[in-house]
């Protein structure tokens, strides 16, 4: 159960009536947060990308702009489900789609990207400080 959840001022209330912010933040020093003070200001991108059909179709528009047919064909999946899943994409910001004639052009939102990558450079420490003690000790052993 949610920790949030299970907490005397959120029982029987609904998900969309609860603070934004349920505990303060100097209880999750390591959370970053957005400039508003929000940390789920990504969780409809994580949301998005936990799927691995919108993960391949993420990877397809890397290459460069596809129609939803054409991504269909390259990942072998119905127009329909393709359409459904780039919806999710396009409504957590990471794909625009664009009317081109019959066709709906779709490619990658890059300021989706730079927000996700700026919230995951706050982690880099935690593997580089990782990778700096292995090498240390790989030197020592060496030694």
């Amino acid at each position: 159960m949610n920790a949030s959840a299970g907490s005397s001022f959120a029982r029987g209330l609904p998900k969309s009536s609860w603070p934004a912010q349920v505990l303060p933040t100097w209880y999750f020093p390591h959370v970053a947060t957005s400039p508003r003070g929000n940390s789920d200001a990504l969780g409809p991108v994580f949301a998005a990308l936990a799927d691995p059909t919108r993960r391949r179709l993420v990877d397809e528009l890397r290459a460069g702009d596809a129609t939803v047919g054409e991504l269909a064909v390259r990942l072998g999946v119905a127009v329909p489900s393709v359409s459904k899943h780039l919806t999710v994409l396009e409504g957590a910001g990471l794909v625009s789609r664009e009317r081109e004639a019959q066709w709906r052009r779709c490619r990658l939102e890059r300021e989706a990207f730079t927000r996700l990558k700026e919230w995951a450079d706050h982690y880099e420490s935690l593997w580089t400080d990782s990778l700096d003690r292995l090498d240390a000790r790989l030197r020592q052993e060496r030694a």
